[in-house]
């Protein structure tokens, strides 16, 4: 491995392990976690990081309920398998892949791992993996952090980062006006708005509901088939 990879794995954990701090800490304003109590299927964590969803709400899953992680991050899901197998089935895989048969869980979670992905092959995915009326709880980006990001990154100067985040903006709009991803200068991020995740959702998904205040959270029920 490189130096650089080298750099970049640890940086990837440190991040992650801070998002376990935030996990376990209700109080933090960044904490937002779902509700696992009711799940009598499956729980899947799609962009799970280090597995910090298990980690902080495992105890609360019903025993007998399988448990998934996936994440595009070889190092993390490697953490994650080494520090605490017995919480879930860990694995690398896209959001727009998974590797599970139809119908495995009755809740799919993912924090704003959505915002980097296809976002409409990664709801369909979504949809099949899901039992007829389970629940989807998802956390995305809105378009004003986009554009803090870009302030911030022209405050400071960093032409690269005000490009990449220019491109972000432009790759939200295409998303907004057309329901479509795209992938420009190699780049996938994006925003989302709440109008088009509602129309993008409803053809699997009904009992849509989306908040847009702290945190930009979508939650929906599978419709049945």
């Amino acid at each position: 491995m490189s130096a650089v990879s080298r750099k970049a794995t640890v940086d990837s954990t440190e991040y992650h392990l801070g998002e376990i701090e935030i996990a376990l800490d209700p109080s933090r304003p960044e904490h937002i976690l779902p509700a696992v109590e009711t799940a009598r299927v499956g729980v899947v964590d799609v962009g799970c990081g280090l597995g910090q969803l298990f980690v902080a709400k495992g105890a609360a899953i019903q025993p007998g309920v399988a448990c998934y992680g996936f994440d595009i991050d070889p190092s993390s899901i490697d953490y994650a398998i080494a520090h605490w197998p017995q919480k879930a089935m860990f694995a690398v895989a896209p959001a727009e892949k998974l590797p599970l048969p139809d119908g495995s869980v009755d809740l799919y979670v993912s924090r704003v791992a959505l915002p980097y992905t296809d976002i409409p092959r990664a709801l369909r995915e979504a949809a099949r993996v899901l039992v007829p009326g389970g629940r989807l709880w998802i956390t995305l980006h809105p378009v004003s952090m986009t554009l803090a990001e870009i302030r911030q990154a022209a405050r400071r100067a960093r032409i690269k980062e005000v490009v990449r985040r220019g491109v972000v903006l432009m790759n939200g709009l295409v998303f907004h006006l057309s329901g479509s991803s795209r992938s420009f200068l190699g780049i996938k991020d994006s925003w989302q708005s709440a109008s088009r995740m509602t129309r993008v959702l409803k053809n699997d998904f009904t009992d849509i509901r989306i908040s847009t205040g702290r945190h930009f959270l979508v939650e929906a029920t599978r419709r049945q088939r």
